[in-house]
């Protein structure tokens, strides 16, 4: 039996062709809604007869258990974390974004008109995703360079050890009279 080179070449480029396709199309899907994913992030321990076994699992968070931590965040908060109200203020100023913080480490305050405020919370479904956002938008009323925004569950300015989230943003000097408003993803 005689190789056609042309055919043979042809199935290999189409092989390569599909390949590269169906790799970009994964690296791209994170943009999109994934079912869970959970990897080995508690251990139970069996232990019998026979010894002890190390028996790796994994967990997700519930969709009840996601709507439920949106309603109690965004709206039902009255006494959660020593009485604080719910996690509605938006801080801004300058750190590094990590999961350590416990709030901005250069956090701005009403000098500028960019202290901490309340945010206006909307909630939002899709499908059995729940979550919910937090709009504010500030006002400067002298020049205020910032790289942060962070969630917080207490009002004011600086104070520590209320900060839910952190998120970085480019290095953006705001002006006398320049709104800068943060909002979540809806």
């Amino acid at each position: 039996m005689k190789l056609n080179k042309t055919w043979f070449f042809s199935l290999i480029l189409t092989a390569v062709i599909c390949s590269t396709l169906t790799y970009g199309l994964i690296q791209s899907y994170p943009y999109l809604h994934r079912d869970p994913q959970f990897t080995a992030n508690v251990f139970v321990l069996h232990e019998g007869v026979n010894g002890k076994e190390m028996l790796p699992a994994g967990n997700v968070i519930t969709d009840i258990a996601e709507t439920g931590l949106r309603n109690l965040l965004g709206f039902d908060n009255d006494t959660w974390l020593d009485g604080t109200n719910k996690t509605d203020y938006i801080s801004v100023g300058n750190c590094t974004p990590a999961a350590a913080l416990t709030k901005i480490t250069t956090e701005c305050d009403n000098s500028s008109a960019f202290g901490r405020a309340q945010g206006t919370v909307t909630a939002w479904a899709n499908g059995t995703d729940a979550a919910y956002n937090v709009t504010k938008t500030f006002t400067a009323n002298a020049t205020v360079t910032i790289n942060s925004a962070g969630l917080n569950w207490f009002w004011s300015d600086g104070s520590d050890n209320n900060l839910f989230a952190v998120a970085v943003i480019a290095t953006t000097a705001f002006a006398v009279g320049d709104n800068c408003t943060i909002k979540g993803y809806d």
